[in-house]
């Protein structure tokens, strides 16, 4: 307490100065370990995934992910493209949801839907992707339900958007990616090869920086859906070191997919007897957004054989927000 002010500044500077050495030495070594690797090019670079960027370079997991975030901010610079306009949220699909959720779900955010089996959490999804391919965003799909019915359904909804049949499946086949997963290790090997492919597009992309600019605009929106995490995870949830690595590096690919373009993560998760999400605390704070969707029984007469069940979402961890009914059957779940 009695060090004398000129004395605290000179020890903060050399504090500053011996902290900027650090990191210079830093750079020195991943730069070095980067040549040995023969990764020579920013492209190189991010062309690859994390763990195969550790496996090259022995740098460690955080060290990978700080470079690559120093090299994707560098990326926009060395590409003649246009900045998409920037937007906080992605439709829903469903106006009243949407305002409830002011404006949809959030961009370069995880989102995530919760509730019991056969409640309507599927249902929900696929309406969302169909509003999403009609808005002419990508929509890649990671199945780990294993039912091959998901993409008929999808159709099924988006006929409701599109009359005209060659549209419809000129818009699946061109827009969607369905990728059937059984384990975290296929899911996370998905979405990092995901990532990639959206990386190696840009990196196209800089490449044709002296064609029309109109064909320059900078990746589309995407949506990346995971139905449903904890049908994956479940087989590992007994051995909590490894489900806890799972997740983490789950989390990570999946962070890395929302810094690469406009897009948003939505996935399913069961809920448990105590009505929490699945997989308990080392998953509960990662979702920004988690809706809770119930299924209540209708008074409403069948419309040409077919059942309506009224769902309620609820948005939680915000006590002021109502629930939305909605109503859910084969063709969706909508106002």
């Amino acid at each position: 307490f009695n060090m004398r002010l000129s004395e605290l500044l000179h020890k903060h500077k050399e504090e500053d100065e011996q902290q900027e050495k650090n990191t210079n030495d830093d750079d020195v070594v991943v730069l070095q370990r980067l040549k040995s690797a023969s990764l020579h090019s920013v492209e190189s670079v991010l062309r690859k995934s994390d763990r195969e960027l550790c496996q090259l370079t022995s740098l460690d997991e955080t060290q990978v992910i700080l470079l690559r975030e120093r090299l994707l901010s560098l990326l926009p610079l060395k590409a003649a493209v246009k900045l998409p306009v920037a937007v906080d949220t992605f439709t829903t699909g469903i106006p009243t949801l949407d305002i409830a959720l002011d404006g949809g779900f959030p961009v370069g955010k995880i989102s995530q839907i919760i509730g019991r089996t056969g409640c309507g959490k599927t249902q929900l999804v696929l309406s969302v992707c169909a509003a999403a391919l009609c808005e002419g965003h990508r929509v890649f799909f990671v199945d780990t339900t294993g039912a091959l019915s998901s993409v008929d359904r999808l159709m099924d909804i988006l006929r409701q958007f599109v009359a005209d049949e060659k549209k419809v499946h000129a818009i699946i086949s061109k827009q969607l990616r369905r990728v059937c997963v059984h384990d975290p290790w296929d899911m996370i090997g998905a979405v990092e090869r995901l990532c990639d492919q959206i990386i190696q597009e840009k990196c196209n992309d800089c490449g044709d920086g002296d064609e029309d600019d109109d064909n320059n605009a900078g990746p589309s929106p995407s949506y990346l859906v995971i139905d449903s995490l904890s049908s994956a995870f479940t087989p590992v949830i007994g051995a909590t070191g490894q489900a806890l690595s799972l997740l983490s590096s789950l989390t990570s690919a999946i962070k890395r997919f929302l810094q690469l373009s406009p897009s948003t993560c939505i996935l399913t998760n069961t809920v448990t007897q105590s009505s929490q999400a699945g997989l308990g605390a080392m998953w509960a704070r990662t979702p920004t957004l988690t809706l809770s969707i119930q299924s209540c029984p209708t008074h409403a007469p069948k419309d040409e054989g077919r059942e309506e069940v009224d769902v309620v979402i609820s948005r939680v961890g915000r006590l002021k927000v109502k629930g939305v009914r909605l109503k859910r059957d084969d063709k969706g779940v909508r106002d």
